[in-house]
């Protein structure tokens, strides 16, 4: 019984150890649990404070794109850190602290609850357990510590975790928060999104709006973009910049120009890659969003020249000159070789030649790339058509659409050929020598021109003519032809004609004047002929011009000696002079005019005298001049003398063709009276010839009564 007795208290205290250490491991994995939720309270307020800070810096000093893809992450990790050591402290909670705090909440100052935790740890508890004593006091004082534990429990719960300070500061914040987000909701989601997604293109907030006006969204490479901004919500109490970020570049800053409308404007100039661009306030305070600038990679004429190269035949040299989508004009047989710039690296090329005439294929060229980048596009052209052109660049692509030129061909025209003299039907005597002209043009230059004769139907033949390098394309003609030297006589017929050609390989160009007659009469017929074609007035005319010249200019000899009888100037020696002059020519050229009537050729005998009179005449006006009053009457006699017998003869000659006139006029009315009775005659037959068939009953049309009225 002793032993049974001696061993009930420590079983006693062994089962009832248990139950004080499973609450009080209860109670502390709730007061971690405590411990933890202050610890996130506290987080929760270090990041509701540091997200605060972060966005009163990026509202005060905007942060770049790249500033915030890295700031916002290390935030973060702070945070994260933060939050790691304030859950690793609460977690790490002492269960002696524990102890204390449950005597502490159940004013007990024997602080039954440590110190049945600090003799349940200590080694002597195992041996005290051994006796009845020490297991009936360890009992006791487990149930005492026990029942402290569980009124520490039931005391303390959640009215424990909201009198924490952290929880109502976190609260406060998540109030504040809210408060804010909803008084202005625009500004609360631009913030969040700078905030949380650092990645996102998310202008900073500002008052101010950024509309982009007639900007593209792509450029074709190498080419200007224009881009506009209008500026609304605010007034700009700064000037405004373009940012333009190309990829894997840092961003660059320019300068924007703002026009009469307001509007902010800038060029970017030869674009070759693409970018974001964005327009902010001078400090990058106020920021539209990355506009993203494609470029668009299809090459395009950039510049072009075109040299036109004449066929060698021509022998002219190349032009050159700029594609401007002008017409381009070759001569036939030419080559127009199209050399274009594009603001792409090029790898080939192909033009298109389509002519005009549908019954022709058209003619395709590869291009050929130049060392400088450019491409040739060598046409020859024969026909006029479209030149239709397409570029490639290095990574395969096309332009958008081909270039079209309009390509002429200037025909090379046949050469020109005209005789200027002799007239296309002319006479001449057989012992003359006759004045041949003729002009011979060419667009191109000729190079043969040939004169070719024949006399009376006989076979013709040609003489080549040498054709001058400088004057190829107007070539002038002029020769002499003797008509004794080829043996022409009376009634013979000379026919002349040129014949001129070029160096065209294409066409046979070759063109022959109009042929020229020359009927070869005698002295006689020709006489004839001038007797016909000369009037009597004409017949007159010359008679009277030469003694009207003589009597004048023996009137002037006249005025002359009485306006100076004493001396003669050497001014109105000149004077005089020039007159006898005058009529010197005039009797020279009569004197070599052909004789058509029997009278000429005494005419001509006169005035080669008179001229031969006048030539003393004018010696005598050449020399010294007299310088006294018997000295000038003398000298005036003898000039006067000598005219005398010239002038009665030249009166008394137009006195005889006065007379001869009025014959011919007499002549000439007997001829016209006849004609006209002759007329008369034939008007009376018809008119017979009309009664007698009126008479017989034969019908007579109306044209028949129209013309015998009109006879």
């Amino acid at each position: 019984m002793k032993e049974k007795d001696s061993n009930t208290p420590a079983s006693s205290a062994s089962r009832s150890a248990p139950g004080f250490r499973g609450l009080f491991s209860a109670v502390l994995r709730r007061e971690r649990r405590r411990a933890l939720a202050a610890a996130c309270s506290l987080w929760g307020m270090a990041v509701i404070l540091a997200c605060g800070l972060y966005v009163l810096a990026d509202v005060y000093s905007p942060l770049e794109n790249k500033t915030r893809e890295w700031a916002s992450p290390v935030l973060a990790l702070l945070l994260l850190v933060l939050l790691a050591a304030l859950l690793a402290h609460a977690w790490r909670r002492n269960p002696a602290d524990l102890a204390r705090k449950a005597d502490s909440a159940n004013h007990d100052a024997r602080q039954t609850v440590l110190s049945f935790w600090e003799m349940s740890r200590s080694p002597l508890a195992a041996e005290s357990s051994g006796h009845s004593l020490g297991a009936w006091l360890m009992g006791e004082t487990e149930r005492a510590a026990r029942s402290r534990l569980e009124q520490y429990a039931q005391n303390d719960r959640l009215w424990r975790l909201l009198k924490r300070k952290s929880v109502w500061g976190l609260l406060l914040l998540l109030a504040l928060c809210a408060a804010l987000a909803s008084w202005n909701r625009d500004a609360a989601g631009v913030l969040y999104g700078r905030l949380c997604t650092p990645w996102e293109d998310i202008p900073p907030l500002s008052p101010y709006r950024f509309e982009l006006v007639d900007s593209p969204s792509s450029v074709v490479y190498g080419e200007d973009a224009l881009m506009q901004v209008r500026v609304t919500g605010a007034p700009l109490t700064s000037p405004v910049e373009i940012w333009v970020r190309p990829d894997g570049h840092p961003v660059q800053k320019l300068a924007a120009f703002r026009d009469q409308s307001g509007i902010w404007a800038r060029r970017l100039e030869k674009l070759t890659a693409p970018c974001r661009i964005a327009f902010a306030t001078a400090g990058g305070k106020a920021r539209s969003e990355w506009f993203p600038l494609e470029i668009n990679y299809q090459p395009k004429v950039a510049g072009g020249t075109v040299i036109v190269s004449p066929p060698e035949y021509t022998g002219l040299p190349p032009v050159e000159y700029p594609l401007n989508g002008q017409d381009v004009t070759v001569i036939d047989g030419g080559t127009a070789d199209f050399i274009l710039e594009s603001n792409r690296p090029l790898m080939s090329g192909k033009a298109v030649f389509t002519p005009d005439r549908k019954d022709l294929e058209p003619q395709t060229v590869q291009g050929v790339l130049l060392p400088d980048g450019r491409i040739s596009f060598p046409l020859r052209v024969r026909q006029s058509g479209t030149a239709s052109i397409q570029m490639t660049d290095y990574r395969g692509t096309g332009m958008a659409r081909p270039l079209e030129n309009r390509v002429r061909v200037n025909a090379d025209a046949r050469p020109s050929v005209v005789i200027h003299a002799p007239a296309p039907v002319s006479v001449a005597l057989e012992d003359v020598v006759i004045p041949f002209h003729a002009e011979v043009q060419d667009d191109y230059g000729v190079t043969r021109v040939a004169w070719v004769r024949s006399v009376s139907g006989s076979r013709a033949r040609s003489l080549e003519m040498p054709v001058p390098e400088a004057s190829k394309k107007s070539l002038f003609l002029a020769e002499q032809l003797s008509l004794p030297a080829l043996g022409a006589r009376a009634g013979d017929v000379l026919q002349l004609s040129v014949e001129a050609r070029d160096a065209n390989p294409y066409l046979l160009n070759m063109t022959v004047s109009e042929p020229v007659t020359v009927h070869v009469i005698s002295e006689e017929q020709y006489r004839e002929m001038l007797r016909i074609r000369t009037g009597v007035d004409e017949f007159v005319n010359k008679y009277r011009l030469l003694a009207q010249s003589i009597d004048d200019l023996v009137r002037e000899l006249d005025r002359a000696k009485k306006a100076n009888p004493s001396g003669l100037s050497r001014e109105e020696a000149v004077q005089l002079k020039e007159k006898h002059a005058e009529v010197r020519k005039l009797a020279e050229k009569m004197a070599k005019d052909f004789p058509i009537f029997d009278t000429d050729g005494k005419l001509s005998e006169t005035a080669s005298s008179l001229a031969g009179i006048i030539a003393k005449n004018e010696e005598d006006l050449s020399g010294e001049l007299p310088g006294t009053q018997e000295s000038t009457q003398e000298f005036f006699r003898t000039m006067r003398d000598r005219l005398r017998a010239p002038q009665e003869e030249t009166a008394r000659q137009s006195g005889e063709a006065e007379m001869a006139a009025k014959v011919m006029q007499g002549y000439g009315l007997i001829m016209e009276f006849r004609r006209l009775a002759d007329s008369q005659k034939e008007t009376a037959t018809m008119l017979g010839r009309f009664l007698s068939e009126r008479k017989e009953g034969r019908p007579v049309t109306r044209e028949q009564l129209k013309a015998l009225g009109e006879s």
